[in-house]
């Protein structure tokens, strides 16, 4: 199966094709702790966040992963808001 970036547009989040750039504005949504509790990697650092997007997209160049950006849909007319996390499959 060949998968491909897409973006996934939803009510209230919109999910985009990770790219390097997020990363500034993945740390300045995520880098409390508390969110990162159950997950067995911890990111605590812009420079860490820079880290785990770049592992994120190594992971989809080798095809096993699918990583997003997840940001608020703005106005509910499928536009992207604020940067609010990220996710892969």
């Amino acid at each position: 199966m060949d998968v491909k970036p897409v973006t996934l547009a939803g009510r209230f989040v919109t999910l985009i094709p990770l790219q390097k750039e997020h990363y500034a504005a993945l740390a300045e949504a995520g880098l409390d702790p508390s969110l990162w509790k159950w997950i067995p990697i911890q990111v605590r650092t812009p420079e860490e966040m820079a880290a785990y997007v770049e592992a994120a997209l190594r992971d989809q160049e080798r095809g096993v992963s699918l990583p997003f950006a997840t940001t608020e849909t703005a106005s509910g007319k499928g536009a992207i808001g604020k940067m609010i996390g990220s996710s892969r499959f």
